[in-house]
């Protein structure tokens, strides 16, 4: 048995969506290249939503972080990210680097960000962007969202932009519900694409700010001058065409299966993880109403370091994910996305749990 991936990410690449891959390498700006690259906009909008403009541009979800703050934001700016791990605290990072102002609304361990506090300092300060993280692998932890939220937005001319990195392609996106005006993912989580691309997806209202800063942002971020290009099937520097090429096979396959279906999977798949772990007596770190659907993280217990965890399991095969920072040695953390939906898999799991994991407790 090939080792079995039920970390945080990258998952397996989804082999079952190759078998009518065209694997040969057709040189840029051929019909087939032109073709590609035109059709990634709706084929990308199947989980982004309709009557956005979306596209892929080379990187991890990291780059498509600090590409989408690059061309909304300029020094003097006032924004504000709601934190719940450690992937709000990049946004941050990121932005102070731009020379903007940040505030920053931190949640609580185990709950996502109350929008309510959000709402209060919009009262008090001009914002012209407002970020969160949808899916908080660092902590399992999925942000709510709603509609009364995106319309105090929309009152005060501020932009929302979400991190959908772990959740693009595992949780049904309501952006436009939402009011999200810019989002970016990546391929290697729910999609079980190869990493190396960023997903960028926005509506009318970050285009018109886009394009205020189009002469102003670094030229490989420029999004106004990708789009302009993607639009005539090329892209301004080298297309990332084989990734694209397996992209749009792996898209396909998810077309064919049924957008529901596949998520259903996903959760389902991490329902069964929860009632593995919580049978042999770990405690999930999110709270139930904060709970992501396929990313499930627990505590172990304050007398074993989770890497004794995470070594057994390992040997038998299995390879999750330790906690970052603080949380390093307290918690494990596991993903259902994408392939790692695997009902045998997660039937040997439960087996090896039980049979040499609850020997640790």
């Amino acid at each position: 048995m090939s080792k079995i991936l039920l970390g945080v990410g990258p998952t397996k690449i989804n082999k079952d969506a190759l078998r009518e891959f065209r694997g040969d390498i057709e040189l840029c700006r051929t019909d087939f290249s032109r073709n590609l690259v035109k059709n990634q906009v709706q084929k990308l909008n199947y989980f982004f939503g309709e009557n956005r403009y979306s596209f892929a541009i080379p990187g991890s979800g990291s780059v498509g972080m600090e590409a989408c703050l690059s061309n909304l934001l300029q020094s003097g700016d006032v924004i504000v990210v709601g934190v719940a791990g450690i992937f709000g605290w990049r946004i941050v990072e990121m932005a102070k680097r731009l020379g903007v102002q940040v505030l920053v609304v931190e949640a609580d361990l185990g709950k996502g960000v109350q929008l309510e506090k959000i709402i209060e300092l919009l009262r008090h300060y001009k914002v012209k962007l407002v970020c969160l993280v949808h899916l908080e692998t660092s902590v399992g932890v999925l942000q709510n969202l709603d509609s009364g939220f995106s319309n105090f937005l929309k009152e005060r001319g501020t932009l929302l932009l979400l991190d959908v990195v772990a959740s693009y392609g595992g949780i049904e996106l309501e952006l436009d519900k939402w009011g999200v005006d810019i989002a970016y993912a990546s391929t290697q989580k729910c999609l079980s694409a190869p990493s190396g691309l960023a997903l960028i997806s926005y509506n009318d209202n970050a285009r018109r700010e886009i394009e205020k800063n189009a002469q102003k942002v670094n030229w490989c971020y420029d999004f106004s001058n990708i789009y302009r290009h993607i639009s005539e099937g090329v892209y301004p520097y080298t297309t990332p065409l084989f990734l694209l090429n397996v992209l749009d096979s792996i898209l396909n396959y998810i077309m064919k299966f049924g957008k529901e279906t596949y998520i259903n999977k996903q959760r389902h798949s991490g329902t069964r993880v929860k009632e593995i772990f919580e049978s042999i007596g770990l405690k999930m770190l999110p709270e139930s109403i904060w709970e992501a659907p396929q990313v499930k993280v627990f505590y172990t217990p304050p007398e074993l370091d989770s890497y004794k965890i995470i070594n057994v399991l390992e040997e038998y095969g299995i390879e999750i994910s330790p906690g970052i920072g603080k949380l390093k040695h307290s918690i494990i953390r596991l993903g259902t996305m994408g392939t790692a939906a695997n009902t045998n898999e997660l039937e040997y799991l439960d087996e090896i749990v039980h049979a040499k994991i609850k020997a640790l407790l």
